[in-house]
């Protein structure tokens, strides 16, 4: 549970970080204007804090890292943000394909550490400016884990 919560904080921390860059779009999205793309988990940055807790690093980098992507799509009504930002029908999409594709160049091995680990904006802007995404229009969120 104390790491549900730890996670779920820094998902919301990120979060904010990542709005206030677009604080017009996300006006839009909270007056229920807009479109919004959740677009799924990041994992580029991620390290994996506790090295015995993390006995195959193959098995997170070639099935879990996707099966939680995949996971926000496969259960619409648990991950959905629709509701948080109030969005009319149509206006919201979860799309992870793009993560994805990106977080296969993650290092899990190379990742786990002993050793606590924060995100600063300029890693999070490192992360952003990676991105390759195949949605043009409207707003896309990352969660960067």
């Amino acid at each position: 549970m104390k790491k549900s919560a730890l996670v779920l904080a820094l998902f919301l921390a990120v979060s904010a970080a990542a709005f206030a860059q677009g604080s017009s779009q996300l006006s839009e999205l909270l007056n229920g204007n807009g479109k919004l793309t959740f677009l799924g988990l990041d994992f580029t940055q991620a390290r994996f804090v506790g090295a015995l807790g993390f006995p195959d690093p193959a098995a997170i980098k070639n099935q879990h890292i996707e099966n939680w992507n995949n996971l926000l799509v496969a259960e619409p009504k648990k991950f959905s943000l629709e509701p948080v930002f109030k969005l009319p029908a149509g206006e919201y999409e979860t799309y992870v394909d793009d993560m994805i594709k990106l977080n296969k160049s993650v290092n899990v091995a190379g990742n786990i550490t002993n050793e606590s680990h924060s995100l600063d904006k300029a890693k999070v802007l490192k992360s952003v400016a990676r991105y390759s995404l195949s949605r043009k229009s409207g707003t896309g969120l990352v969660y960067i884990v």
